[in-house]
């Protein structure tokens, strides 16, 4: 899912740390989009719809009903849950999640990659 959303993503220091943090063992679990700066997060989030859009223009409509499309998924429920919270509804009101986990407060240091090849 954060390929998708790196290879969608128009600022270069960002696109390089979600590049480096897809090929991390369980990178997507390691980030909170609240760590990045709020201009990072928004292009974090257009990114994220641009990638959807081009599955949906690539793939087809029913693309999210195929069966190994796991990343698609994920990447449609994390910008469902954002719209939800945009809107000011409980952006968990459609998770099994009970909770919001707090925001340790950590800001993401975009400099900091553990390989970095650039996307390639």
């Amino acid at each position: 899912m954060l390929w998708l959303i790196a290879n969608e993503t128009r600022a270069d220091q960002l696109r390089r740390w979600l590049f480096d943090v897809s090929d991390r063992p369980g990178g997507y679990l390691d980030i909170d989009i609240r760590g990045l700066a709020p201009h990072d997060q928004e292009e974090f989030w257009s990114a994220a719809q641009r990638a959807l859009t081009m599955l949906a223009e690539k793939h087809g409509p029913r693309f999210l009903e195929r069966e190994h499309a796991h990343g698609a998924n994920c990447l449609a429920s994390l910008l469902a849950m954002r719209r939800r919270e945009v809107a000011g509804e409980p952006p968990l009101s459609l998770s099994d999640y009970a909770e919001v986990l707090p925001w340790d407060g950590e800001k993401i240091d975009l400099s900091d990659l553990w390989s970095d090849t650039g996307g390639t």
